[in-house]
């Protein structure tokens, strides 16, 4: 009689002790994204007052998702600690005590993109 051969179970491969949570992969590709030269420039993108950019937001359930923002103010950069921006996030509202209207939070720049070209 010839010998029946059994298949094998897949072997399950353990994810590597060394694998990146997806909130700091998500932050190191905003940050990448924010320094990398943009729409064929050679300075990289930067908030500016009055102007529109994306913002990720790190709140839970809103990750690797973009939203369109005003800036409203930027501090920072150069010398003087990260660039940051105060923006105001079209489409989601402000839920906290005595605020009212759209969210509006300080961002780094790491999580700050140019918008989209008009259509």
């Amino acid at each position: 009689p010839a010998a029946v051969e059994v298949p094998r179970p897949m072997e399950r491969v353990a994810p590597a002790a060394s694998a990146i949570p997806p909130a700091a992969l998500a932050s190191r590709v905003a940050a990448a994204a924010a320094a990398a030269p943009h729409s064929g420039s050679e300075q990289a993108w930067q908030p500016s007052v009055g102007g529109r950019a994306e913002v990720a937001l790190p709140d839970e359930g809103l990750e690797g998702s973009w939203y369109s923002a005003e800036v409203l103010s930027v501090r920072g950069g150069g010398g003087a600690g990260p660039l940051e921006a105060h923006v105001r996030v079209a489409g989601l509202l402000a839920d906290g005590e005595g605020e009212a209207g759209l969210l509006e939070e300080w961002h780094t720049a790491a999580r700050l993109r140019p918008p989209p070209p008009p259509p």
